[in-house]
C-alpha cells in the first residue's frame, strides 16, 4: 500500500513545480513592466497556500504531502532571493520566512525548524536598523536585547515542558549576543553597556541552567566595562590604573569565596577532604578530564582566575611607576598567600614568594628614585643593577629563613637526601627560588667590584651555613670557591697591584686552613676526652659533629689556594733570587719601591703558607710539614731581613712569629711530639733572642733592643717555670747575662784599665765574703733548686 502511495505521489512533483512557474508567467504576461521584487512577493504569497495544501494532502496520505512542502519552501527561498535587491522588502521577507519555519516546527512537530526561525529575525533586525539610520555602533544593543528575548522564550519553553524546542533559541541567543558584542566594540560608551549586559545575560544563564561554565564568559566580559570606566574616569591618573583595578579584584575574590561557601566546589578543587587535596599529577591520562570537571563544575573558578589574573594585570599596568608597582605587587603577594592557605598547594607558595620578591625589587627601584629620604649617594648607587642586587640580599635571606622554618615545622629534612627530596615538601619551592635568586644576584652584581665582593662574601657564608644545617658535602666547596672569587673581586675593587694578589690569596688560604684544621683539632680533642671518660659538653659535641662537614673542604681549599698563591709568588717574584744572590755576595742592591713591594709580597706569602703548613703539621702529626713550615717562616724572615730592612726593624716580624712558634711548640709538646716541639721552640728562641741581641749591638742606639731582650729573657724564665722545662730557664738566664754583658762591653772598654780591674776585684772580694758568711744557707738553697730542676724536663 505504501509503495502504491509513493508511485502515485510522483505525479505531484511536476504539478507542485509547475504551479509557481505558471503563476510567475501569468504575472509576467499581465505586467511585463513589473520589477523582480513583485515576482518575489508573488512566490512568497504562494508559499503559505502551498503549505496549507501540503497539510491537507498529509491527512490523505503523508507521501502526497512532500511535493507540496517542497514547493512551499522553494517558493519562500526563491521569493526571498528575488526581493533581496529591495532592502525595505528583505527584512519583512526574512520575518515571513521565520514565521513559516516556526509554523513548520509547530505543525510538523520538528524542533530543527526552530533554528532557521531563530536565525532569520536578527538579520531582519539589522536590515531594519540600517534602513532607518540607527548608529552603527549601537546596533549591537538591539541584537543583545533580542538575545535576551530569545533566552526568555527558551526559559518559557522549558517551563512549558517543551524542552526540545528550547535549545535552538538558546543557541541562537548566545550567537546573537556574541555578534552584538562584535558590533559594539568600536565605541567605549556602547561597549560599556553592551559588555555589561552580555555579562549579566551569561550570569543569569548560569543561575538559570545551573551551569557554572557560563560564569567564565560572564567574569571575562565584566572586565571590559570596568576597564572602560577606568579609562574614562578623569580623576584616575594613568599611573594609578593598576591600583584602581584592586577594588574589582577584591570583589571578584569575595564573590568566588561566597560561591564556594554557598554552592560548593568539586572535591578535588579545595582541601575539604584529604583525598581532594592533590591534582592527579601522577596520572597524565586524568589531567584533561579533571581539568574539564573543575571548569564545568566549580562555581567560583572564573572569579578566582579573574582575581588572580587581575593582580598580574595590575602589576603590568604599573610597570613604569616604581611606587605603584611596589604596592600592586605587595597586594598580589598578599592574595596569593591567601590562595596558598585556601588551596594548600605548593605552587601558590612559589607564586607568593616570587611576587613578594618582585615587590621588594620594585621597592628598591622606588628607593633609587628618591622616594625615601636616603642619602644621595645611596640613591645614586641603587641606580646601578649591581647595587640593586646587593640590596636584594635581605629579601633572599628572608626567603631562605622562611624555607628553613617550614622545613623544621614540617620535619621535611634536608633537600639533598635524594631526588624525591628535591621536590617533595613545602619548603622546596622556597629553596628553588632561593637557588635562582643566588645565581641571579651573583651574576648581576658582578658588573661592579664593590657589590660583587660583598655579595660573594655573603653567599660564601650562606653556603657554609647551609652545609652545616643540611650536612651537605658539596656546598662547602662552592662556598670556598665564592670566597676565592670574593678575594679576586676585592683586588679589582681596590685596584690592587700585581704584587698584592699572591699574598691576598695566601691569607685566604691560611684562613680556610686555620678554620678547617682548627675544627678538626677541637673535635678530635673533645672526642678523645670523651672516650677517656672525661666529662665533655654535649653542646660542644653537637657543634663539632655539625661542623665536621666543613673540615675536609676547607682544608683542601686552603692547601689548593696556597699552592696557587705560591705559584703566583714565584711568577711575580722571579727577580728575587737575583737580588738575594747579590745581597749575599755583592752587597745589598739598590731597590725601588716596586722592588720592595715584590719582596714583601714574597715574604708575606712564605710566612702565611708557613703558618698554614705548621697548623697542618700540628693537627695531622706530620713532622716533615712542621719542619718545612719553620723553614718557610725563616725564609720569609731572611728575605725581609736581607733585602728590605737591611737587618733593621725585624722585630715587627720576629715577635709575632716567635710567640706563634712558642704557642705551637707548647701544643705539640702537649701532644707528646717532643722532638718537633723542641725544634719549634729553638726556632722561636733564635727568632726572639737572636734578633734582639743583634740589633742591640748593631744599632747606634741599641739600648731599646737590649731592654727588649731583657723582657724576652724574663718572659722565657716565666715560660720555662710554667711549662716546667729547664731549657727555657737556661735560655732565659743566658739571655739576661748575655744582654747585660753585651751592654757592658763597650762602656768598660772606654774606661781606664786600672779602674776596671780594681772594680772587678772589689766586687769579687765582696761576693766571696757574702758567700763565706752564708755558705750553709746557699748550699741548702742550691740543693733544693737542684732537686726541683731534676723534676723538670
Amino acid at each position: 500500500m505504501i509503495g502504491k502511495g509513493l508511485s502515485a505521489a510522483r505525479w505531484l512533483y511536476p504539478a507542485a513545480l509547475l504551479l509557481p512557474v505558471w503563476a510567475v508567467y501569468l504575472l509576467a504576461w499581465q505586467g511585463p513592466w513589473l520589477p523582480h521584487a513583485h515576482f518575489g512577493l508573488l512566490l512568497l504569497a504562494l508559499s503559505l497556500p502551498l503549505f496549507g495544501v501540503a497539510r491537507l494532502l498529509h491527512r490523505i496520505d503523508p507521501a502526497d504531502a512532500l511535493p507540496a512542502y517542497l514547493a512551499s519552501y522553494g517558493c519562500a527561498i526563491v521569493g526571498t532571493m528575488l526581493v533581496s535587491y529591495e532592502q525595505s522588502l528583505l527584512a519583512p521577507a526574512l520575518l515571513y520566512d521565520a514565521g513559516l519555519a516556526l509554523l513548520s516546527a509547530r505543525l510538523l512537530r520538528e524542533s530543527l525548524w526552530v533554528y532557521p526561525a531563530a536565525a532569520l529575525p536578527p538579520a531582519a533586525l539589522l536590515l531594519s536598523l540600517a534602513e532607518y539610520g540607527f548608529d552603527i555602533h549601537r546596533r549591537g544593543w538591539w541584537l543583545i536585547g533580542l538575545g535576551a528575548v530569545y533566552l526568555l522564550q527558551s526559559w518559557a519553553l522549558r517551563r512549558a515542558s517543551a524542552r526540545r524546542y528550547a535549545t535552538p533559541p538558546m543557541a541562537a541567543a548566545y550567537a546573537i549576543v556574541a555578534l552584538g558584542l562584535a558590533i559594539s566594540s568600536y565605541d567605549q560608551v556602547t561597549a560599556f553597556w553592551a559588555y555589561g549586559a552580555a555579562a549579566l545575560i551569561y550570569a543569569v544563564s548560569a543561575a538559570w541552567l545551573r551551569e557554572p561554565l557560563f560564569l567564565t564568559p560572564a567574569a571575562a566580559l565584566s572586565a571590559v566595562p570596568y576597564a572602560i570606566f577606568l579609562d574614562r574616569a578623569d580623576w584616575i591618573a594613568p599611573a594609578d590604573y593598576g591600583l584602581a583595578l584592586w577594588p574589582g579584584i577584591v570583589i571578584a575574590l569575595i564573590i568566588a569565596h561566597l560561591l564556594d561557601h554557598f554552592l560548593g566546589a568539586p572535591a578535588a578543587s579545595l582541601p575539604f577532604t584529604q583525598e581532594g587535596r592533590d591534582f592527579p599529577w601522577s596520572r597524565p591520562e586524568r589531567w584533561f578530564p579533571e581539568a574539564g570537571r573543575r571548569l564545568t563544575g566549580w562555581w567560583g573558578l572564573p572569579f578566582y582566575v579573574g582575581g588572580y589574573a587581575g593582580a598580574l594585570v595590575s602589576a603590568g599596568l604599573s610597570a613604569e611607576h616604581s611606587v605603584q608597582l611596589t604596592v600592586t605587587l605587595a597586594l598580589a603577594a598578599l592574595i596569593y598567600g591567601m590562595a596558598t592557605v585556601r588551596f594548600q598547594l605548593r605552587g601558590w607558595l612559589l607564586i607568593t614568594a616570587a611576587t613578594a620578591q618582585a615587590a621588594a625589587l620594585a621597592g628598591i627601584w622606588a628607593i633609587a628614585e628618591g622616594v625615601l629620604p636616603l642619602p644621595q649617594a645611596w640613591a645614586a648607587s641603587l641606580g646601578f643593577p649591581a647595587w640593586r642586587a646587593f640590596a636584594f640580599l635581605p629579601v633572599m635571606l628572608a626567603t631562605l629563613a622562611a624555607g628553613l622554618w617550614i622545613e623544621r615545622e614540617h620535619g621535611e629534612g634536608s633537600p639533598f637526601t635524594g631526588l624525591r627530596a628535591l621536590w617533595e615538601g613545602w619548603s622546596r619551592p622556597l629553596y628553588w627560588l632561593f637557588a635562582l635568586d643566588l645565581l641571579a644576584v651573583q651574576i648581576v652584581s658582578g658588573a661592579r667590584a664593590v657589590p660583587a665582593t660583598l655579595v660573594s662574601t655573603t653567599h660564601a657564608l650562606l653556603l657554609m651555613a647551609l652545609a652545616v644545617i643540611w650536612i651537605q658535602p658539596i656546598l662547602p666547596y662552592l662556598g670556598a670557591a665564592l670566597g676565592f672569587l670574593a678575594v679576586i673581586q676585592r683586588l679589582i675593587w681596590v685596584e690592587a697591584a700585581n704584587s698584592d694578589g699572591p699574598w691576598a690569596l695566601a691569607l685566604l688560604a691560611l684562613g680556610y686552613g686555620l678554620v678547617g684544621y682548627g675544627l678538626e683539632y677541637a673535635r678530635v680533642d673533645e672526642e678523645g676526652a670523651n672516650e677517656e671518660g672525661s666529662p665533655s659538653s654535649p653542646v660542644l659535641l653537637r657543634i663539632y659533629s655539625a661542623t665536621r662537614i666543613l673540615e675536609r673542604p676547607l682544608e683542601q681549599a686552603g692547601l689548593f689556594i696556597s699552592a696557587i698563591s705560591g705559584l703566583l709568588m714565584l711568577a711575580a717574584g722571579a727577580d728575587i733570587w737575583r737580588w738575594l744572590f747579590r745581597s749575599l755576595f755583592l752587597g745589598r742592591p739598590e731597590m725601588t719601591s716596586a722592588d720592595v713591594a715584590v719582596v714583601q709580597m714574597a715574604v708575606a706569602v712564605l710566612a702565611l703558607i708557613g703558618l698554614l703548613y705548621l697548623a697542618v703539621a700540628l693537627v695531622r702529626r706530620w713532622y716533615w710539614r712542621g719542619y718545612g713550615a719553620v723553614a718557610l717562616l725563616l725564609c720569609g724572615w731572611s728575605l725581609e731581613w736581607f733585602l728590605v730592612w737591611d737587618l733593621r726593624q725585624v722585630q715587627w716580624y720576629a715577635i709575632p712569629a716567635g710567640l706563634y712558634l712558642l704557642g705551637v711548640g707548647y701544643l705539640e709538646w702537649r701532644q707528646g711530639h717532643k722532638t718537633l716541639a723542641h725544634w719549634i721552640d729553638r726556632a722561636a728562641l733564635l727568632l726572639l733572642l737572636g734578633t734582639s741581641f743583634y740589633q742591640s749591638l748593631a744599632e747606634p742606639h741599641g739600648w731599646p733592643y737590649a731592654l727588649l731582650m731583657g723582657v724576652e729573657s724574663l718572659f722565657l724564665l716565666w715560660w720555662g717555670s710554667a711549662r716546667r722545662q729547664r731549657r727555657f730557664l737556661y735560655f732565659g738566664v743566658v739571655g739576661v747575662v748575655t744582654d747585660v754583658g753585651g751592654q757592658l762591653i763597650e762602656p768598660l772598654l772606654s774606661v781606664n784599665a786600672w779602674l776596671v780591674f780594681g772594680g772587678v776585684g772589689m766586687f769579687v772580694i765582696l761576693i766571696a765574703i757574702l758567700v763565706e758568711r752564708s755558705l750553709e744557707a746557699i748550699m741548702q738553697i742550691s740543693q733544693e733548686l737542684r732537686e726541683r730542676l731534676e723534676e723538670w724536663e
